[in-house]
Order: C-alpha cells, then structure tokens, then sequence
C-alpha cells in the first residue's frame, strides 16, 4: 500500500504544469517566455546606447518569482557594471507581460527597484521609464531606490524601462549588479483545480488501490 501511495504522489507530481522562470536575456528576446503563476513575461528587448564598454544581453540573467499579490522579474548583470572615472553607461529593455486567461486577477501596479548597486565620489545610476512615468537616481553610497505607480486593473501590460550611470573626477565610480522589475495585483493567485490536470491512468491506479484495500478487508474478515 505504502508503495503504490509513493507512485501515485509522483504522479501527481509530475503531472502539476510548470514553466520556465529563469533565462539569460539573449535567449529571451529571440521569442523566449517566462511563466510566473498565472503571468506569462514574452517579447523582451535589449538595446544598448551610449557605453563606454558595449554591454550586450548575454550580460543579463533574468528570473521570475511570486509572493503574495506581486510578481517579480529579477535582472542579474554578470559581471557587474561598473563604470570609473569619465566613463558611462546607457541600455533599455521591454517586456510584455500578460495574466492568463483563467484568471481573474489583474494588474494595478508596477515597481522599478534597485539593491545591488554602489558608488563612490560624483557619480550616479538612474533608472525609469516613460509610461508609466518613473525615475529615480540614487543619491546614497548605495542601498535601495525605487519608485512606484499605479495601473488600471490590466490584463496584459507592456513595459519599457531605461537604466544608465556615469562616473566624473578621478576615483569615482559607480556599479550595478541588479534590479528589479515588480508587478502588483489586486488579488493574491490560487491556483485553480484545472491547472492539475489528472494523468490519464490515474483512474485505473484509484481503481486498483480500492480493489487492494478491498481485498486486504476479506483477508481480515476470514
């Protein structure tokens, strides 16, 4: 009994949906995808502008999580940028990002975050975007900066955002290692029944299972 129990969690197991959650950006912006929950993240850009060291999208990893009524996509730069004295950097980047269509929550907030930045001396990052308007640059040795808007209630949303940095004066300097991208929802995600689909010989396991217990009952009863 303990087996056939063992064998049918796997089952269920290996029958639950799963997407991918995590990508470098060049594999995502030749049509990759990336499934969080019920928000599936697709048409990813990447343009570098003015830098002193052309950056290129192998650069970015980016991945996906959920908590609560918030999705996040997390861009890790590896290696970091880092820009000294007299030099600069400048890249935009896009996504897509839509709620499936068996779900009812929607969309009411986008966040733009920084956490892994620094810098030394006269220098400064800035991120932000143009719609919805958002902007801010960090003004502290490093730390946390964002900045945050509101939605109306979207089903698919279409985000464009820049980032750029640069260093004035000798020893100044200014890195960054990653950023964050937070969409807000008006509802936390739950996972409807359908999105377990059963296996098509989980009725016959079922089946087996009952006859097994039935039998081992007639052993008992005689």
């Amino acid at each position: 009994m303990k087996t056939c129990f063992k064998h049918l969690t796997a089952a269920f197991l290996l029958a639950a949906p799963t997407g991918p959650t995590a990508a470098p950006l060049d594999l995502l912006t030749p049509g990759g995808t990336i499934i969080v929950d019920d928000v599936t993240f697709s048409g990813f850009s990447f343009l570098d502008g003015v830098s002193t060291a052309p950056l290129s999208a192998n650069r970015f990893d980016v991945s996906g999580s959920s908590g609560g009524s918030s999705v996040t996509l997390t861009y890790m730069i590896d290696p970091s940028i880092n820009v000294v004295a007299g030099e600069a950097f400048e890249f935009n980047s896009s996504f897509g990002a839509t709620v499936g269509g068996g779900s009812t929550r929607r969309i009411n907030s986008v966040t733009l975050r920084m956490s892994g930045f620094s810098r030394i001396g006269d220098s400064f990052i800035e991120f932000g975007s143009t719609a919805p308007f958002l902007s801010f640059s960090n003004s502290l040795a490093g730390g946390d900066a964002f900045d945050m808007a509101s939605l109306a209630m979207l089903s698919s949303f279409d985000f464009d955002f820049f980032a750029q940095g640069e260093s004035f004066g000798a020893g100044a300097s200014a890195t960054l290692s990653e950023f964050f991208v937070v969409l807000g929802f008006d509802s936390a995600f739950v996972p409807p029944v359908s999105s377990v689909p059963l296996p098509a010989a989980l009725p016959l396991m079922l089946g087996g299972i009952g006859l097994l217990g039935f039998a081992a009952r007639r052993r008992r009863a005689v």
